[in-house]
């Protein structure tokens, strides 16, 4: 009777399990796209913040890193309750074919990446799951010459704070990014 419902419990937490993982086959990782569920209607119904439009970045710039040219964006940064979901996008200019990851473009060290909040003289950082891990994309690998999406999320600025600047480890600083509610 125990191997019975072992195997029933396996075979649902597989099932559970396969049915979260995007159709591209990737992990998902922080900031995927959402399956069927309450969160992803709601967005789609209008009923919360919008979905960042990742052709349409609020800021842009171009560093130079060890892959070259790299352009990074700010997509949006959204408010919601206690929390804020800052969207990223990052398109370096090499065309090798191999990619990089966060550490090497960053100068040997996973960026640090934090709101700074002009108006109450604060920095946030990215949240930690009870785990103790971060909410955010940590060391992600960026494909070569290919937009990748980065995901982070920090404790919400209160609302009379309208835009905050935000600090991605030694690469940048994006001023007055706007905090959509």
């Amino acid at each position: 009777m125990r191997i019975l419902a072992l195997a029933t419990a396996t075979a649902l937490l597989t099932t559970a399990l396969t049915t979260c993982l995007p159709s591209d086959g990737s992990s998902g990782g922080s900031g995927g796209s959402g399956g069927p569920g309450k969160a992803a209607t709601a967005v789609d119904k209008g009923d919360g913040p919008k979905a960042p439009d990742p052709g349409k970045p609020v800021v842009k710039t171009t560093v130079n890193t060890s892959d070259g040219p790299t352009e990074l964006a700010v997509v949006g940064l959204n408010a919601r309750g206690r929390l804020a979901h800052l969207t990223m996008m990052i398109n370096t200019a090499n065309a090798t074919g191999v990619g990089d990851s966060l550490y090497t473009l960053n100068g040997g060290e996973v960026p640090a990446v934090s709101l700074l909040d002009p108006v109450n003289l604060k920095r946030y950082v990215v949240v930690k799951d009870s785990a103790g891990t971060e909410l955010g994309a940590g060391n992600a690998y960026v494909r070569a010459a290919k937009p990748t999406a980065l995901s982070y999320t920090f404790p919400a600025p209160p609302e009379n704070v309208q835009a905050v600047d935000v600090q991605f480890g030694r690469l940048t600083t994006f001023r007055n990014v706007p905090v959509e509610r």
